[in-house]
């Protein structure tokens, strides 16, 4: 995820369950409409260029970390 967002660039990080952490960034872009455009596109300029094996490579990185962090039930 580190490699995909880039704090206030293109998005927000924050850890799961703090909830308080996630409405403060909620506020922030909530505040700045102009903010969440700009960071869509930043993230545009991120992700062209990455290939296909490197978003398979995070994707893989990410749900190991989410699984070895906390127990995920799937329906």
């Amino acid at each position: 995820v580190v490699d995909l967002i880039k704090e206030g660039v293109n998005g927000f990080i924050f850890r799961i369950n703090d909830l308080n952490k996630l409405i403060d960034k909620m506020n922030k872009v909530i505040a700045n409409k102009n903010r969440l455009s700009e960071m869509g596109e930043n993230s545009l300029k991120i992700i062209t260029n990455w290939s296909f094996d490197e978003i398979c490579e995070q994707a893989e990185k990410l749900l190991k970390q989410i699984t070895t962090t906390q127990k995920i039930y799937f329906n």
